[in-house]
């Protein structure tokens, strides 16, 4: 009986030493990835999958808010840019919508002094370049201050408020630089959407841009 244990154990600690002497660095870096793309995803479940948020979620969102925000001043410097090749604006002005909570939200950025000086929708504001100038205008939102936090509104629904100074930039004879800049305050709208990972699909919180006046 004590000699069938004995063999049973040398047995058993035979097969788990093979099975790891089997496994290659491709398996490894394969199950790494797995571990890695399961934590991603039990993250992303414990905080923007809830239906509630905590107060820690939230300001995480505000700051992607203003991520958000310093991307559109990039894709419109590039939106507005009439020397770039038509396709780069064309993907400028996807990222642009793809910023904002629908196309019909009211827009007021200056783009020169004189023109477009009111509040559009974001459709007509992309519709077409008609009156931009045609040099490249240099977009910049910065001194960012949120002056109402998220707060729930409705069950799938947050919003606050965030101010900017909108400087922009925009060369000409006299003065290669000519700086502009004016306050403005742009909507934050957290709500949930659909989101792929891998072969999965999941519903989660994420920060769009809303109204600018």
């Amino acid at each position: 009986m004590k000699r069938f244990v004995i063999i049973t154990c040398s047995v058993m600690a035979f097969l788990v030493f093979c099975s790891k002497s089997c496994e290659t660095p491709e398996n490894k870096a394969t199950m790494n990835e797995e571990i890695a793309f399961k934590a991603t995803l039990d993250s992303i479940t414990s905080s923007f999958v809830t239906d509630h948020l905590s107060e820690q979620t939230l300001r995480s969102l505000e700051v992607k808010a203003e991520q958000k925000l310093a991307d559109l001043a990039d894709y419109l410097q590039i939106y507005t840019d009439k020397s770039l090749d038509k396709s780069f604006r064309d993907h400028a002005r996807q990222m642009i919508r793809d910023l904002f909570i629908s196309d019909s939200v009211m827009i007021f950025l200056l783009v020169t002094p004189g023109i477009s000086e009111e509040c559009i929708s974001l459709k007509d504001f992309l519709r077409s370049s008609t009156g931009l100038p045609g040099k490249s205008l240099k977009f910049t939102f910065d001194s960012l201050i949120l002056t109402k936090p998220l707060r729930r509104i409705n069950e799938i629904c947050y919003t606050g408020n965030m101010s900017f100074l909108q400087r922009y930039q925009m060369p000409c004879s006299s003065n290669p630089e000519v700086s502009y800049s004016v306050k403005k305050e742009v909507e934050i709208i957290a709500k949930k959407v659909t989101k792929a990972f891998g072969s999965d699909t999941l519903r989660i919180w994420s920060v769009l841009l809303g109204d600018i006046k």
